[in-house]
Parts: structure tokens; sequence; C-alpha cells
């Protein structure tokens, strides 16, 4: 893959802009009745973001072949961006200020309510 000069002019994280970027969209039914596979879901996701952030080598191999990079430089950028806290925390909790954000922006979330829309008994420290 030939590199390509592209500049990233802002981001959010790290102006200290509320940013919402972790969301496993579901509905409230299959949270209710299938409340196990929820859990079971939410603990695979934490345990792959520790593992993406733990094993560099390994997770290097996967982005490689997802992103289709042959070029270990442009690899390694990627995957230290990539693990930055305020990119991929290793606590995955709702951003319920960036949320606010998204929904401010939107005219047809006009009156929802941030805390409406997130489940937070599903808390990354009690799955770890």
């Amino acid at each position: 893959m030939a590199r390509q000069n592209v500049a990233c002019t802002a981001w959010f994280p790290s102006l200290g802009l509320p940013y919402h970027a972790i969301c496993v969209p579901t509905t409230r039914q299959l949270i209710r009745e299938r409340t196990d596979v929820t859990r079971r879901y939410i603990k695979s996701h934490v345990e792959a973001v520790h593992r993406f952030k733990a094993d560099r080598e390994t997770s290097m191999k996967v982005l490689a072949r997802a992103l289709a990079l042959s070029d270990k430089q442009l690899l390694e950028r990627t995957y230290d961006g990539a693990i930055a806290e305020h990119k991929l925390p290793a606590k995955q909790y709702p951003t319920l200020d960036g949320l606010k954000t998204i929904l401010a922006n939107d005219p047809k979330a006009k009156g929802a309510k941030a805390e409406d829309l997130v489940d937070l008994r599903f808390n990354s420290d009690e799955l770890a």
C-alpha cells in the first residue's frame, strides 16, 4: 500500500471535547430477554480491547491483515495511535457527554436524553 499524505486537522478527544465512540446498539427487549448474551458480548468486547492493547505483536498482525498494510512503520504508527487511551480507553464506558453532543446536533433527536439511551448496569469493571 502506498503511503498517503493525510492530515488530521482536529481529533476531538485530544482537544478535550466530549467524544462518543464506544457504542454497542441493541434493543431494550434483547437486553431484558437475553441478559446473559448481552453480558457475555460486553465481556468479550472488554477482553478484546485488553488483548489488543496488551499484545502488540498479535494486534499488529490483525491490523496488517484487516487494513492490508505491509509498511511496518505505518503499521506501528497506526497501532500506537489506535491504543492511545483517549482513542481506545481501557475502561469501556459510554461517554454520556459525548452522546449529549451528538444528540444536541441532530434535529431528529430533539428531546432525547443521553441517560435514557444507555444501560450502565454492564459495568466493564465487574466484567473484567
